[in-house]
């Protein structure tokens, strides 16, 4: 409510987990936009692929969802992340797809981890694959689109670079390519990411082939 009084419009991204609520639901009603992560309607799925807090309900979660959106008068989208071989065969789609339908969101957005996961069984799905889940979620009467760009778009570069490489390491994964574009803008070099490296303050790993 407090950046809305500024004049600005909020945008939240939330995993629905507090939407039983009314309270809670109530407080959202001022969103612009709210966008819902679905990734499966089945219990096992999603326990093993978002590891909820163990009193945490699905049908609970996915009520409250339901709830929300038929409320909500705002921008309503959904974000359905696959993992292959486990929320991305045609059964799990189709059933995911038909809970998002009926929620009635602007648009389902399907998107594939872009983060080295904790465990390494996480891989995700080929191209062709997320855009047959895509299709799915089409004949479903969503529409759709695809997460798998391979291009990132450029990172703000303000203040000191160094600690502004930090703030966003610390919410989002950075490429090599990326962080070298972010630091020339930001007028600093390669060193400073050396620097931050050397430090332990940030890691470099290899993930989908890039670094």
């Amino acid at each position: 409510q407090g950046v809305a009084a500024l004049g600005s419009q909020v945008a939240v991204l939330t995993n629905g987990s507090l939407l039983w609520r009314e309270d809670v639901r109530t407080e959202l009603m001022s969103a612009a936009q709210v966008s819902l992560k679905v990734d499966t309607v089945d219990e096992e799925t999603w326990r093993c692929l978002n590891r909820p807090i163990g009193h945490l309900d699905l049908a609970t979660v996915l009520d409250g969802m339901r709830r929300f959106a038929l409320e909500y008068r705002g921008d309503l989208v959904t974000e359905t992340m696959l993992v292959a071989g486990l929320n991305d065969d045609e059964a799990s789609l189709m059933r995911t797809a038909a809970f998002v339908s009926a929620l009635e969101p602007l648009c389902a957005y399907v998107a594939i981890p872009s983060r080295p996961p904790d465990e390494p069984w996480v891989q995700p799905p080929g191209p062709d694959d997320v855009h047959r889940a895509a299709e799915t979620f089409r004949r479903a009467g969503v529409p759709t689109s695809c997460l798998i760009e391979e291009d990132e778009a450029p990172f703000a570069a303000v203040g000191d670079p160094a600690q502004g490489m930090l703030g966003i390491v610390a919410v989002h994964p950075m490429t090599e390519v990326a962080a070298r574009d972010y630091l020339v803008r930001s007028g600093a070099g390669w060193s400073i990411a050396e620097e931050l490296l050397h430090s332990g303050l940030i890691q470099a790993v290899r993930y989908g082939g890039r670094a």
